[in-house]
């Protein structure tokens, strides 16, 4: 801790704040229920999913047995009601993209739902894992939720997933707890400088028309695929149908059950004798 109040003292503070928004990890040492090699990176607590969120890399996926190509946010523990527990997000799970931007940091993820928040956009469809599966949480996060306050001191509490290896997030939320009020404080100051920059804007708005004009196309060729098979099956049924209707005079050879008329006109005479 001492380290901290040094920083704050010669204004290194801030510099060391968007370092825990990144893949860079504040060291400190190792409590007894962590080991130092599994040492991982600092947690970011989400103004816009009410969740504590790790950046991804390779310690991360060690520790907690995630896919070598895994990246994005990794969901450490959720707020009991809050955005993502009310969105079926779940500790465990992994968020790699949201409006077509790619999340590297876990600020990332905030400054993107934050910057199309304030431009009329509350919905959102993230893109991520849940074990080796591909989902596609929705939720639905507003400028009141994502600036509701949040208590920090509950943090401890809230649900997360079982522990792994030794790592447990009762130790993680301890070691790190001045961390996360330091951070959690300055980070609304990034999300609104980076938001509300022109050049975060055209880069953010060019990579969402890229994914809406590749997910158009998807659903384009989708529809395509549905035509043809409809058209199949109609060919299929029409076939089916020629066929049946082919059986009909077959059926009126049933005048071979006209063989019933043969058979009472041969029987006549016979019934005669």
């Amino acid at each position: 801790m001492n380290m901290i109040h040094n920083l704050r003292g010669n204004g290194a503070l801030p510099a060391l704040m968007l370092a825990l928004s990144g893949p860079a990890t504040l060291i400190i040492a190792p409590c007894p229920a962590v080991a130092a090699d599994v040492q991982l990176p600092a947690p970011y607590v989400s103004r816009a999913l009410d969740a504590v969120l790790m950046p991804i890399d390779a310690r991360v996926r060690q520790t907690f047995k995630l896919s070598p190509k895994a990246h994005g946010v990794y969901v450490v523990s959720v707020q009991p009601g809050g955005v993502a527990a009310q969105n079926d997000i779940k500790p465990g799970d992994v968020i790699s993209r949201v409006k077509g931007k790619d999340i590297v940091k876990p600020v990332d993820l905030d400054t993107a739902v934050y910057f199309w928040i304030k431009r009329g956009t509350t919905d959102f469809v993230f893109d991520g894992y849940r074990g080796a599966a591909i989902y596609h949480p929705r939720s639905t996060v507003t400028l009141d939720l994502f600036n509701a306050a949040i208590d920090l001191a509950l943090i401890g509490s809230w649900l997360a997933g079982p522990s792994y290896y030794g790592w447990s997030y009762g130790a993680y939320y301890t070691s790190y707890s001045s961390v996360i009020v330091e951070s959690y404080s300055y980070s609304e100051t990034y999300i609104e400088t980076t938001a509300s920059s022109s050049e975060y804007a055209s880069t953010t708005e060019s990579e969402a028309s890229d994914t809406a004009s590749f997910e158009s196309e998807e659903a384009s060729a989708s529809d395509a695929n549905d035509s043809d098979d409809s058209a199949s099956d109609s060919n299929d049924n029409d076939s089916s149908d020629s066929a049946d209707s082919g059986d009909g005079p077959d059926d009126g050879d049933s005048g071979d059950s006209g063989d019933s008329g043969d058979s009472g006109g041969g029987d006549s005479p016979d019934t005669a004798r």
